[in-house]
């Protein structure tokens, strides 16, 4: 104030005014700092409350020109505490500091300068205030891992799904469910069950177990899957969160930022997802329609460039439904070799293949009877389709052959994050593998070969379909022209409009990676099967052209 200015000298005002907006700044200060003199303190006190007040001016007045306090250790410890202030008030700190132990007096015009920085240190301090304000209300923003992790086959399914509600009056069929257990018709082995319910009551599998699986699943694993000349042990094994927990672990493992990976086109999307969650890529080689789906082995070589660690290969396929011979996987593992890539096997399917149709072989076995073991695999399988338990979560990873040491340990390392899959259905999966499965398995795939055959037979004559026949698994693609149609354009319209108008649920090829093709699941029961067919043939003639 200027009463306040004209009663005291240039140099007692500007300390006296500095002090006071630091201790406005922290009040507790006083507690916490430097000894001050209780008398300093008596006589800022009531200058701030009362400004004009004349004995508060002159105790100000006494206390400063009898202080036997070191001024600048006053100072440093007042705006040591106060950082927001900023550096305008630290220097006019040292500047108060140096002139009072000369004993200088200063002019107006010193002051006056003082009291400027003083009032941009206070401006600090509102800016600050409303930095805190918006740091209040600012958004979480998600990690670039998670703004990488997309599934492209969400964006797709939307589209068919965008249309009004079907007003056919027919109930829905959905051939779009990979889960074989969703319509009720197939179920898991008795023995399967009945353990997990023994198991539970047991109380003796509540607890942790390792985090590469526990010692009695790596085992049952080892020796159920060791064949054609395959030894497995129980180090040979992980076990995961499901395949799709397998697949994530080993290219976790394996990727770099910046490398690839190749899979097949059509093909399963999660390896993207994966791939481009973890900063690497995929690139796409194809599977033949017009050879069974066999492998295109020109596109794995043109794919294949010197950041390439590995390929993928999904046999029996999801979503073709195809069963690779023995020999067009030797050829292929050959390929691997001279590429100097890593075979991956998802074999998630493996076993269900259709009386009468491709065996099926695993990419291991292969490697020991017809390449001497040569070529390392490793491969990915679970539970969920060959046993019918997709939600327990049961999947592992099997290492076979030569230089996977390094790889092995990585996965070993990050199967530490998750823990692998439920100890109680780990401890079932083991006591089933343990038994003879072979009735089972067997009646499994007939019954899916009978249900494959009840689609295609509904769907064969259908005007602009072409049905490339399922060998195994549990999908069967379907080809359609869309020339053969007056107002259909590609196979999402294909599909979005057979669910508008006929009540049936069918993936369009696009969503694997094929364009004019559409995806039928055929676990539901063969009744269910051959109305879908025939609502499909249906649609097919209302919309010829």
């Amino acid at each position: 104030h200027h009463s306040a200015q004209s009663c005291l000298p240039p140099v007692l005002f500007c300390f006296v005014f500095v002090t006071l907006e630091l201790l406005e700044v922290d009040p507790e200060l006083r507690c916490r700092h430097i000894n001050i003199p209780p008398v300093l303190l008596h006589g800022l006190d009531p200058l701030r409350a009362e400004p004009h007040a004349d004995s508060a001016l002159e105790g100000g007045r006494d206390v400063l020109l009898g202080l036997e306090v070191n001024v600048l250790d006053l100072l440093d410890a007042l705006v040591g505490e106060s950082h927001d202030t900023g550096l305008a008030v630290g220097a006019l700190a040292k500047e108060i500091a140096d002139t009072a132990a000369e004993r200088e007096v200063w002019t107006l015009g010193r002051a006056a300068g003082a009291m400027k920085a003083v009032a941009t240190a206070r401006k600090a301090r509102k800016r600050r205030a409303v930095r805190i304000k918006k740091k209040d209300n600012m958004q979480i923003k998600a990690s670039e891992k998670a703004n990488r992790t997309l599934n492209p086959i969400r964006a797709i399914v939307d589209k068919v799904l965008s249309g009004p509600p079907s007003t056919s009056g027919l109930d829905r069929i959905p051939l779009s469910l990979g889960d074989p257990t969703h319509f009720g018709n197939l179920l898991p082995p008795p023995s399967l069950t009945s353990a997990i319910s023994s198991l539970a009551d047991s109380h003796k599998d509540d607890g942790y177990i390792p985090a590469v699986g526990s010692p009695a699943l790596r085992s049952a694993v080892a020796q159920a899957f060791s064949e054609d000349g395959v030894s497995y042990s129980s180090d040979d094994v992980v076990v995961a969160s499901g395949c799709s927990g397998a697949l994530e672990l080993l290219l976790t493992a394996l990727l770099n930022p910046g490398d690839n990976v190749l899979v097949p086109r059509p093909g399963f999307p999660l390896y993207e997802v994966i791939a481009n969650s973890h900063g690497a890529s995929v690139k796409y080689y194809d599977l033949d329609p017009d050879q069974g789906w066999n492998v295109d082995l020109k596109s794995v070589e043109a794919q294949c460039d010197s950041k390439t660690r590995g390929i993928v290969i999904n046999n029996p396929s999801n979503p073709c439904g195809s069963v690779f011979g023995k020999e067009h996987l030797k050829d292929l593992l050959s390929l691997c070799s001279t590429l100097g890539i890593l075979p991956i096997g998802d074999e998630v399917y493996g076993g269900m293949t259709f009386p009468g149709s491709q065996t099926y072989h695993s990419l291991a076995s292969v490697s020991a009877t017809l390449l001497s073991g040569s070529v390392p695999v490793v491969s990915a399988c679970g539970m969920a389709k060959q046993y019918l338990v997709p939600g327990w979560r049961v999947g592992w990873l099997t290492f076979y052959g030569p230089d996977l040491a390094d790889l092995k340990a990585g996965v070993h390392r990050l199967a530490q994050v998750v823990l692998g899959a439920c100890s109680l259905a780990q401890a079932a999966s083991a006591r089933a593998l343990g038994e003879d499965l072979n009735s089972f398995k067997r009646e499994l795939n007939e019954k899916l070969a009978g249900q494959a055959a009840a689609l295609e037979g509904a769907l064969e004559g259908s005007h602009g379909l072409t049905v490339v026949k399922a060998q195994g698994a549990m999908y069967t693609m379907v080809k359609l022209d869309p020339s053969a149609f007056s107002d259909i354009a590609d196979d999402v319209e294909f599909t979005r409009m057979l669910l508008e108008e006929f009540n049936v649920f069918a993936l369009p090829g696009s969503a694997f990676g094929i364009d004019n093709f559409f995806r039928a699941v055929y676990c539901a029961p063969e009744g269910m099967l051959k109305e879908a067919g025939e609502r499909i043939k249906q649609f097919c003639e209302k919309h010829k052209a």
